[in-house]
């Protein structure tokens, strides 16, 4: 039963046993929707490579979540998965996953680095927000488009780089993160934005030397901000 859906809270043979680590079997192919939501003692979590998804909320408000094991073989991260997990580090996500949902882990607020692996092409709305204590991020070339507010006041963030393929970037996907003060955007072609940054902000938006004078036409908004860079 362990894996059975829609759960909204936790199942009532769990409830009281206080465990904190989790080791899942060979046989489990998914986690879940809800399923250990607001467990509070949970700590460690062990995904075998036969798990292919994580559901919406399964672990989300699992505050003394600290560590999570995650092997080749999931390919995706559900709505929700890791929120409020406040007291989870760092995050080694496998180079299997092609998507990270929205609000996956949003509000990890002690979450200092988390791996990003080439491969996955999207990051959801909202997925990594209000993750205060995160640094410096580099997002794959594998990856075209991120969210709306995807890193919303990731307050600690001071660079961030983001891979050549990129094509879109979502509303105020980096707006509140107060301390960045660099842009990296590898892509050749400038990605559509909206407003993506806080317009006020004192930062540099380094770009392709050859395209600078396509960025400043597309990202008027930020022209002042943006300088040529040598990515080779």
């Amino acid at each position: 039963k362990l894996v059975e859906d829609n759960y909204k809270k936790l199942p009532k043979w769990l409830e009281g046993t206080g465990f904190s680590d989790i080791t899942f079997g060979e046989n489990c192919t998914s986690i879940g929707n809800y399923l250990f939501s607001n467990y509070n003692s949970l700590k460690c979590i062990n995904l075998p490579p036969s798990i292919t998804a994580i559901g919406d909320y399964s672990f989300s408000g699992c505050t003394s979540l600290i560590n999570i094991n995650l092997q080749a073989g999931i390919y995706s991260i559900g709505n929700y998965s890791f929120s409020g997990c406040t007291s989870l580090i760092n995050i080694n996500l496998p180079a299997s996953i092609y998507s990270i949902g929205n609000y996956s882990f949003s509000g990890c607020t002690s979450l200092i680095n988390i791996n990003i692996p080439d491969g996955i092409y999207s990051i959801g709305n909202y997925a990594l927000s209000n993750c205060i204590n995160m640094q410096d991020l580099i997002i794959p070339d594998s990856v075209i488009s991120i969210g709306d507010y995807c890193f919303k006041n990731c307050k600690n963030m001071s660079s961030v780089t983001i891979g050549k393929e990129i094509s879109s970037i979502g509303n105020g996907a980096f707006s509140g993160c107060t301390k960045l003060k660099s842009i990296y955007c590898k892509a050749s072609t400038p990605p559509s934005v909206a407003s993506f940054i806080d317009a006020d902000q004192s930062m540099v938006i380094y770009v392709p030397k050859e395209s600078v004078a396509k960025y400043r036409k597309v990202w008027r908004d930020y022209a002042n901000k943006i300088v040529g860079y040598n990515f080779n």
